[in-house]
């Protein structure tokens, strides 16, 4: 199994995925590309790879508690 990955990623990527998995980006235009952008503005960016869900779920909670 491999192991557990989640690692900080630019927003310029983020944006990038999000963008292309909105199944109505398109269809919403530069309504879509503002609500986008200013998502992940707001946002830390992460990705994240995993083989085991529980584990997943706890790296992901951890990772909400944290402060800094």
């Amino acid at each position: 199994m491999p192991p557990l990955s989640l690692a900080p990623m630019a927003k310029s990527q983020a944006f990038l995925m999000v963008a292309t998995n909105a199944f109505n980006y398109e269809v919403l235009d530069e309504t879509a590309f503002r609500l986008v952008a200013d998502m992940v503005r707001a946002c830390d960016c992460y990705s994240l790879s995993y083989s085991d869900l529980d584990e997943a779920i706890a790296a992901l909670d951890e990772l909400s508690r944290d402060d800094g």
